[in-house]
């Protein structure tokens, strides 16, 4: 991860982290629905990132390994994700 130092008389005032990329979500939607659903993300699709109210929203389909799929969102980076099996859902997922 890049870091900034800012330094004056050489004193060291912060150290800056730029803003977590919102590419991480991925890699956390991954780790939370193996441990939830024990599912191994093989893809995602149908991805939607939208910013509401100040909060990024992501929705993403995560299909597994193992053939199951399932929805999943989170309303808030700060929240975990939901998940919603739709592997023999009779209405469209």
């Amino acid at each position: 991860m890049q870091q900034a130092l800012l330094l004056l008389s050489g004193v060291v005032l912060a150290i800056v982290h730029p803003p977590q990329a919102a590419a991480d979500w991925p890699e956390e939607l991954a780790a939370e629905i193996l441990m939830v659903e024990d599912c191994v993300v093989a893809f995602l699709s149908n991805v939607e990132e939208r910013e509401i109210d100040g909060r990024q929203t992501v929705m993403a389909k995560v299909h597994c390994e193992d053939q199951r799929v399932f929805d999943a969102w989170r309303e808030d980076p700060l929240l975990a994700f939901q998940f919603n099996d739709c592997t023999e859902a009779v209405e469209t997922c």
